[in-house]
């Protein structure tokens, strides 16, 4: 498939939030996401702040990934895809 400017101006910038978001998400690993505590006898468990923005930025980065799939035609096994490489080019600290 060819992968025209136009469709790379769309992806592009998706492709910049859910990197985004996956490093704000790794970042928010390091906190717990729940808190217990005994009150009258009886465990409660709460979700931490962390944990509340954790499952917000999964929610908008599982949206961004699905879209991204549906728009680059996501091929089982296909690990060279456009969207595969420009991961790869940005983990080795590329622009």
């Amino acid at each position: 498939k060819d992968f025209d400017e136009t469709k790379f101006n769309v992806v592009e910038p998706l492709i910049d939030e859910a990197v985004y978001l996956e490093e704000q998400m790794i970042a928010l690993k390091n906190y717990p996401f729940i808190k217990s505590r005994e009150y009258k006898g009886e465990i409660q468990t709460k979700v931490t702040a962390a944990g509340k923005q954790y499952r917000e930025y999964l929610q908008t980065y599982t949206n961004i990934i699905d879209k991204l799939c549906r728009m680059l035609g996501k091929v089982e096994g296909d690990e060279d895809s456009p969207l595969r490489e420009f991961f790869d080019m940005m983990k080795k600290g590329g622009n």
